[in-house]
């Protein structure tokens, strides 16, 4: 895995505005209520594709940095100022990212939490946004919901919103793109022999089967196979895992509980520098936080960096009841492998 140390510092100057590639759902619960540990059950989800906020799409426009201290003297803390504009949803909303933390050259997370919308036709709903750094490529997540989070840290209750997961950053030049060869990518860890074997956050899991939504986290593997104008990818999903909040112990601290996913086959067409094609489930663990057999999708995102140094995917699947949405993100190029 590259070290965090090569990740460029600043990769975004102020200014910048990046166009998401993203695929929005719209959701809905009704009838949950709170059971004695204050988390939500039961009820119902309905879910259904965003059509107008994905063919309005999004951007995000990176803001000044800021070098601080926080109150005890360390730092600095670098203070990300992003704006996110999502036109379908009236929406254009600044976030101070006080969680982006860099100190030296380190890789950077910025998770910013739930704010009110202060203006547009969103106005008065709850916006959640996160970004997460991969140098040439970030990958996200925002959620818009019509009820405010309890300030008790109960669940809320029959919520009804939209929600995405993003890519954004640098993409490969067309020009640049390799003709010939294969390369393999992964995301996480490997070891000594280059296998691939620590789980990475992929995306997020919408219950509507009246148990918890779950965080979804495995091993990716990618191999683009590429030819003079395209070619084509060949990926796994495995050892798939899925986490979700049970309650709160009697200190108040969230309780988490951890059980198998959904293993995932990703299969798609490269054309210049972007990628599209299906993705399915491979393994069915018939549990309350998986999809269930035959559940497919669709797969978008394309190449990062000057010489495809990382592929970037928006993963999306669904059954009759429950979906899917997710963001790739692969390692960087030292955990690329050069295929003659």
């Amino acid at each position: 895995m590259a070290s965090p140390r090569q990740l460029p510092r600043n990769p975004a100057p102020a200014g910048t505005v990046f166009a998401l590639t993203q695929s929005a759902i719209t959701y809905a619960a009704s009838g949950q209520t709170l059971n004695s540990l204050g988390y939500a059950q039961g009820g119902s989800v309905s879910f259904a594709a965003d059509t107008a906020t994905n063919a309005g799409g999004a951007t995000v426009t990176v803001g000044a940095l800021q070098s601080v201290y926080d109150a005890s003297g360390a730092g600095p803390i670098e203070k990300y100022i992003l704006t996110i504009n999502i036109p379908s949803l009236g929406i254009n909303q600044t976030y101070d990212a006080s969680n982006t933390i860099t100190v030296g050259n380190a890789q950077s997370t910025t998770t910013t939490g739930y704010v009110q919308i202060t203006s547009g036709a969103s106005a008065g709903k709850y916006l959640d946004f996160n970004i997460t750094s991969l140098a040439w490529l970030a990958t996200g997540s925002w959620n818009t919901t019509n009820v405010a989070p309890p300030a008790n840290g109960n669940d809320a209750l029959n919520e009804a919103g939209s929600a995405s997961t993003f890519l954004l950053g640098y993409q490969t030049p067309v020009s640049a793109m390799p003709t010939t060869g294969q390369a393999i990518y992964y995301a996480g860890a490997n070891d000594p022999n280059g296998n691939p074997v620590t789980r990475v956050s992929i995306g997020s899991f919408f219950n509507g089967n009246g148990g918890p939504n779950a965080a979804i986290a495995g091993v990716v593997t990618i191999t683009a196979s590429f030819a003079a104008g395209g070619g084509n990818i060949t990926g796994t999903v495995n050892n798939t895992t899925a986490t979700y909040l049970t309650g709160y112990n009697a200190s108040g601290s969230a309780v988490y509980a951890t059980q198998p996913w959904n293993n995932l086959s990703l299969t798609g067409n490269i054309a210049g520098n972007l990628i599209s094609g299906t993705a399915n489930v491979t393994s069915n663990p018939a549990n309350s936080t998986s999809l269930a057999s035959g559940a497919s999708g669709a797969i978008k995102g394309g190449f990062y960096g000057p010489n495809a140094d990382q592929i970037g995917l928006i993963v999306n699947l669904n059954d009759s009841k429950s979906a899917f949405v997710g963001a790739i993100g692969t390692a960087t190029k030292s955990n690329v492998i050069i295929l003659p």
